[in-house]
């Protein structure tokens, strides 16, 4: 029998347990929120796998938390335990320490007149995201507006922070002396993880790197891995059947090639796949839930659970999500189900919520809100 157990900590934090090992994906917005919340579940042990998707607030926050209380005395248990996270462009928090300075700097002084430019030739159709075009429109300039100004330097603030957290993790992790192991975003090359564990659906894993020394250069390669990053616990069948989980963070998932992942093909389940909601649910992501219902057509029902909402609603695969990421829609209008966990809207107080596999199903063991 497989549990999985979605935690209200103001964004995504999802534990799996399985019968031989346990995932933690994300920790949600609140360094103390997954602490409390994770303890009453599991105690001082921390699980066999912890994933960062990536570095935003909503995800990485609680991590932090969690790992700075597993080293407080007496130390938590930590065997066998690895921390997988986004590659940018190092391994070590000392490389991050000086980016976070020379960022710093930079931001204080408003210029990078005294830095190397990078070379320009990337077209336009390659850069891939906003940021990183703000970031290109702001270096070409012959002379920046104030607006492409005001863009740049608040990416760079941006980045600041984000570089933060991360070192902060990496920091907590060589506290605990806990394996680290990278994933670089490749969504049309997903390569390496766990066998019949834990594997990457949009990155590969990364065992080494040519160290980029120009501060810009390091910019760009951040910029460029904004990505998250999305796994499968795939399906196995032993003494007790492992149904699939995939967890989706904020990724979009239409650029993953299912049938590459692992050497295997997941396009098809024996039971009903779990699937967290990508980016919280929100309508700005609805081609991934197209994607997904055409991926998975065998099933009439996908079973999504979120980190924004705390009762359970059914939802079609278009999903109408709206700004508070709250579906409106009847519980008998749609064909999908859909649990949420912690809710922006008032409806229910926030809870934890628990599912168990039964008769090649997930079902909920611990709340009436959940059909």
């Amino acid at each position: 029998m497989s549990k999985f157990t979605a935690f209200p900590v103001n964004g995504d934090a999802f534990l799996l347990e399985r019968e031989k090992y346990s995932v933690l994906v994300d920790g949600g917005g609140s360094k103390s929120k997954l602490v409390n919340s994770y303890k009453k579940a599991q105690g001082k042990q921390l699980p066999n796998y912890i994933v960062c998707t990536h570095r935003d607030s909503d995800h990485i926050n609680g991590l932090i938390g969690l790992l700075e209380e597993a080293v407080k005395p007496p130390v938590w248990n930590t065997k066998n335990t690895e921390l997988w996270v986004p590659f940018y462009f190092s391994f070590y928090a000392e490389d991050y320490a000086w980016y976070i300075d020379e960022l710093s700097k930079i931001h204080k002084e408003k210029s990078i007149s005294n830095l190397t430019c990078l070379e320009h030739t990337e077209p336009s159709e390659y850069f891939s995201s906003p940021s990183l075009q703000k970031f290109y429109a702001y270096l070409t300039a012959a002379n920046p507006s104030a607006s492409e100004t005001r863009s740049f330097f608040t990416i760079v603030k941006d980045e600041i922070g984000k570089a933060t957290r991360y070192k902060s993790l990496l920091d907590a992790a060589a506290a605990l002396s806990l394996k680290l192991r990278f994933f670089e975003y490749s969504p049309l090359y997903a390569n390496g993880g766990e066998a019949n564990r834990l594997y990457p659906l949009n990155s590969h894993e990364i065992q080494a790197y040519p160290r980029p020394t120009s501060i810009l250069q390091l910019m760009k390669l951040s910029l460029e891995n904004l990505h998250s990053l999305a796994f499968i616990s795939p399906e196995t069948q032993c003494s007790s059947a492992h149904h699939a989980v995939i967890f989706c963070a904020d990724t979009d998932l239409t650029k993953c090639n299912l049938s590459l992942v692992g050497n295997e093909s997941f396009t098809f389940f024996k039971h009903q796949p779990l699937i967290t909601a990508p980016h919280h649910g929100s309508s700005t992501n609805q081609k991934s839930y197209t994607f997904i219902h055409q991926a998975f057509l065998y099933y009439e029902k996908k079973f999504f659970i979120r980190g924004h909402c705390s009762r359970v609603k059914y939802i079609a695969h278009e999903f109408k999500g709206g700004h508070s990421r709250a579906c409106t829609k009847p519980h008998n209008s749609c064909k999908n189900k859909h649990c949420p966990s912690s809710c922006r809207c008032k409806l229910t107080a926030e809870q934890t919520v628990i599912l168990q596999t039964s008769n090649g199903v997930w079902q909920p063991s611990n709340t009436h809100a959940l059909i």
